[in-house]
C-alpha cells in the first residue's frame, strides 16, 4: 500500500441577513495515511483521518457524509455529526471506506461533505484513492464464427494480474457453451489457456452474446467479458435429379443424373444410397457435384412403375425419389421370320433353295443364332446374324435329298434365337423319286424286232449328303456303270432279234 498525506482546504461562506452581519465558515482536513488499496479492502480510521475546524463566529453542528464513486458498489461510513465552537478543530472519528470488489485498477475521487445546521450551507473536500490490482483477473476472448448444430472449440486466455495465486472457476452464460476444464489454478502474473466448447443449437442462427465469467475461489477476484458469436448455416445443400422418370426395357440399364449443390460455407461429403447401391462424393462450398446413378433392370422384370428412393447422408441429410418405368418385353424386343414360299418340291439327287428374311422389329441391336431342326440334307446359309433395330437380313435354306431319301413330305423348322427372344419358321419339302423306266414291246407279224421304248431319268443336280447319309464317289460310279450295262444288254437283245 502507498502512504502519504493529502491537502488541507478551507471553505469560507458568507451569509447576510437584514439585521445581522455574520459569517459561517469551516475547514475540512483529510489526513490520508493510506491512499492506495485493493478492491474489497476496507480503509479504517487508521488509514484515513478527517478533521473539521469551525472557522465561524458561533458554535455549530455539522452533519457529515461521504461522497463515493458512482455505481453503488462502494460502501463507506463516517460519524454522522460533529459540534464545534469557534476556532475549534475536531476529528470526525470513525471513517470506513470499502472499494467495490469489482473496481478496476485506477484513481478514484471521493469526498467528505459537512452541512452546517445553522446556515444550511455545505462544505466539502475531495481526496483520491488508487485501486491496485491486488486480485485481478483478465479474460482474453474474441468474436467467433460458429456453425449451426456443429460443435467447435476455441481457446481463451485468463491472466492473473494480481499479487497472489488464484484458484478460479470458469463459466458461461449460455448452456451451449461449456468448459471441459472449468477449475484451474493461475499463479501470480501467469496466463493460462482454457478450452471453450461451443455446441450451438441446430435450429438457431444469428448473432448471440455470450458472457464469460471467471471467479476466484480464494479471493474476491472476479471478471466478466461479453463476446459476440455469429451462428451461421455452415452446411446446406440443394439436390436435383434428371430425369425424375425413366422408361426402360427389361435387360437394360436406366441412368439418372444426380446434382448436389453445396450452398454452405464448408466442404461436405455426401453418401448416396439407392437400390442397394451406394456412391460417395465430396463437394466444396459454392460448388456443384454430379453423380451418375444406374439401375439394372432384370430381363424377367414385369411391366410397371417402380419408385426408387434415393437418400443422401451428410451434414445436411436429404432424399428424393425417381420412378423407373419398365416397358413390356414385346415393345422392346421383336423378331420376325418371313418367306414368300415355304413349300417346294424336289427330286432326289436334286437341290432346291428357299429364301427367307429375318427382321429386327425391336428397339435394340440383337445377335441371332440361327438353328435348324431338319433332315441332314437340309442346310442354312448362315448360322449367326447381327441386326440393328429395323434392319432386315436375308438367309437361304438348301434342301438336297440324296439317292437314299425316300419320296415323301419333309419339314424343316428354322429358329432365330437371341438372349431375350426367339421366333421360328417352318418349311415343307416334297421329295420325289429320281428314276423311272417304261419298256413297251409290240410283236410284229414279220417277226421284225420288237419296238422297245425306254424312258430313263438321271438326276443332274449336285448330290449333297446329309450328316447321317453320306455317300462315296465309288457308289455313284457303280450305279452309273450298272445303268450303262443295262442299256447295252437291251441293245444287244434287240440286235439279235432283228437278225432272226
Amino acid at each position: 500500500m502507498k502512504y502519504l498525506c493529502s491537502a488541507f482546504l478551507i471553505f469560507t461562506l458568507f451569509s447576510l441577513s437584514p439585521s445581522v452581519f455574520a459569517y459561517s465558515d469551516a475547514g475540512i482536513e483529510i489526513q490520508c495515511r493510506v491512499n492506495a488499496t485493493c478492491p474489497c479492502s476496507t480503509l479504517t480510521p487508521d488509514d484515513i483521518n478527517v478533521l473539521v475546524t469551525n472557522l465561524g463566529t458561533s458554535r455549530e453542528t455539522y452533519q457529515l457524509s461521504l461522497d463515493l464513486p458512482a455505481g453503488g458498489l462502494w460502501s463507506g461510513f463516517i460519524s454522522p455529526t460533529i459540534t464545534l465552537s469557534p476556532e475549534e478543530q475536531g476529528s470526525a472519528g470513525a471513517v470506513f471506506i470499502t472499494p467495490a470488489c469489482g473496481a478496476e485498477p485506477g484513481i478514484y475521487t471521493l469526498g467528505v461533505v459537512a452541512n452546517s445546521t445553522i446556515s444550511d450551507k455545505s462544505f466539502s473536500e475531495e481526496f483520491e484513492i488508487e485501486i491496485l490490482p491486488c486480485h485481478w483477473l483478465e479474460i482474453e476472448a474474441d468474436e467467433y464464427e460458429l456453425c449451426q448444430g456443429i460443435d467447435s472449440s476455441f481457446d481463451i486466455g485468463i491472466t492473473n494480474d494480481g499479487i497472489s495465486d488464484e484458484k478460479i472457476k470458469v463459466s458461461a452464460s449460455e448452456e451451449w457453451v461449456t468448459f471441459p476444464v472449468s477449475m484451474i489454478e493461475v499463479e501470480e502474473g501467469e496466463k493460462k489457456t482454457v478450452e471453450m466448447l461451443f455446441s450451438p443449437p441446430a435450429d438457431e442462427t444469428g448473432m448471440k452474446n455470450v458472457t464469460i465469467s471467471v471467479e476466484s475461489l480464494t479471493s474476491y477476484a472476479r471478471s466478466e467479458k461479453t463476446i459476440l458469436t455469429n451462428i451461421r448455416e455452415c452446411y446446406s445443400g440443394a439436390i436435383s435429379i434428371e430425369p425424375v422418370r425413366r422408361d426402360v426395357c427389361p435387360c437394360k440399364t436406366a441412368g439418372f443424373s444426380l446434382k448436389i449443390g453445396n450452398t454452405g460455407l464448408l466442404e461436405d461429403t455426401y453418401v448416396i444410397m439407392y437400390n442397394n447401391q451406394s456412391s460417395e462424393i465430396s463437394v466444396g462450398p459454392g460448388e456443384t457435384g454430379r453423380v451418375e446413378l444406374s439401375v439394372d433392370v432384370p430381363c424377367d422384370k414385369e411391366q410397371g412403375d417402380y419408385p426408387i428412393l434415393i437418400t443422401i447422408d451428410s451434414r445436411t441429410p436429404g432424399k428424393t425419389n425417381v420412378t423407373l418405368g419398365v416397358l413390356p418385353l414385346r415393345d422392346c424386343y421383336s423378331v420376325l421370320l418371313s418367306t414368300e414360299n415355304s413349300t417346294k418340291t424336289v427330286a432326289v439327287g436334286k437341290a432346291v433353295t428357299y429364301s427367307f428374311t429375318i427382321t429386327n422389329n425391336g428397339k435394340f441391336s440383337q445377335v441371332y443364332e440361327l438353328l435348324i431342326d431338319a433332315p441332314g440334307w437340309v442346310h442354312l446359309s448362315d448360322s449367326r446374324l447381327e441386326l440393328e433395330p429395323g434392319e432386315d437380313g436375308d438367309v437361304y435354306l438348301y434342301a438336297a435329298p440324296n439317292y437314299y431319301t425316300q419320296a415323301g413330305n419333309y419339314s424343316a423348322a428354322v429358329s432365330a434365337v437371341s438372349e431375350i427372344e426367339q421366333a421360328g419358321l417352318e418349311f415343307k419339302v416334297n421329295v420325289l423319286s429320281g428314276f423311272s423306266f417304261d419298256i413297251n414291246e409290240t410283236p410284229e407279224a414279220n417277226l421284225s424286232a420288237p419296238n422297245i421304248t425306254m424312258n430313263m431319268s438321271i438326276p443332274t443336280g449336285g448330290i449333297i449328303a446329309g450328316e447321317d447319309e453320306k455317300e462315296t464317289s465309288w457308289t455313284q460310279i457303280m450305279m452309273l456303270t450298272i445303268l450303262a450295262l443295262g442299256v447295252v444288254i437291251i441293245l444287244i437283245l434287240r440286235f439279235v432279234i432283228m437278225l432272226k
